[in-house]
């Protein structure tokens, strides 16, 4: 959960659109709301970005319990080979230290 920083960027980006909707007069007359709401009402909106958030990571967490295979399946019949352009990137810094 904490890994994907893109999920906090998310959440700053919602309260940030979330401040352009209910402090810019233009945005007020569209979406019909007030510079004068206090604070407090951003926290139903906080509080429900963050239920998404746990209920998103449950369902992760329970599915990799639950089917572990579907995360990472075998493939039969696959057989994988070192090959010059597989090897490419490490023979090359063997070449430079060397």
């Amino acid at each position: 959960m904490f890994r994907n920083i893109r999920t906090f960027y998310g959440f700053g980006a919602g309260l940030v659109l979330l401040a352009l909707v209910t402090y810019i007069p233009p945005l007020n007359t569209v979406f019909n709301s007030s510079y004068k709401s206090t604070p407090l009402y951003w926290l139903i909106a906080v509080g429900f970005g963050f239920l998404l958030l746990a209920y998103a990571t449950a369902r992760m967490i329970v599915l990799r319990k639950s089917r572990p295979i579907k995360w990472n399946p075998t493939i039969d019949g696959l057989h994988m080979h070192p090959t010059v352009w597989s090897t490419r990137h490490t023979t090359r810094s063997i070449e430079l230290s060397a």
